[in-house]
Parts: C-alpha cells; sequence; structure tokens
C-alpha cells in the first residue's frame, strides 16, 4: 500500500510516499480502508520536533471502511463506515490498523 512516511524531524519536506506493506489487524484492532484523511497543525509540530518515533506515518483524522476485525475488537463487522477515529498516527496510509473507535 501507499503511505506518507517521515524518517527524520522535519517540515513537509520530510514527508515520502513509499510502499509498506498491509499490516494485518492484530488483537483489539480493525483494519481501514482509508476513503479521506487530513494532516492536521498538530501532526506537524509531532513530525517537526521529532516527537514521533521514525519512520512514523502521520494522521489521525480519517474515514474509511472497516475491511477486517481482529481478535476480541468490539468493533462491528467488516465493510462498516467509520467516520472518524482518533489514532496517534497512521492515517496517511492507505489502510492503517488501529484500535476501534470508542
Amino acid at each position: 500500500m501507499r503511505a506518507a512516511r517521515i524518517h527524520a524531524a522535519g517540515g513537509p519536506e520530510a514527508l515520502r510516499i513509499e510502499q509498506v506493506p498491509v499490516p494485518t489487524a492484530r488483537a483489539g484492532e480493525v483494519l481501514v480502508r482509508i476513503h479521506y484523511a487530513s494532516i492536521n497543525p498538530v501532526d506537524w509540530k509531532l513530525q517537526q520536533a521529532g516527537r514521533l518515533p521514525f519512520p512514523a506515518t502521520p494522521g489521525g483524522d480519517f474515514a474509511g471502511e472497516i475491511v477486517a476485525v481482529g481478535k476480541a475488537s468490539r468493533a462491528s463487522v467488516a465493510g462498516m463506515r467509520w467516520p472518524e477515529s482518533p489514532i496517534s498516527a497512521g492515517a496517511a496510509a492507505a489502510m492503517p490498523s488501529t484500535p476501534p473507535w470508542r
């Protein structure tokens, strides 16, 4: 899948579009196909300050569709629309794996 990734602190010039493996939904997580995502001021500030674990995929706000559900997840079935998730990072990837929205 394609993902916007950073490998060191910096501004927008530090972002690179890369091919990375599609993650699997682990226990308590869901795998989401991203339809829309945003990079917010807090994402840039964390990136510029080097406060993300590198390499990192920024972004915490998105809308998409659940495509897989990990064991012990409280989320509904695959195919459910996902309006937004307060994840710490990863929305700048095509299919991040994240804990379900509460």
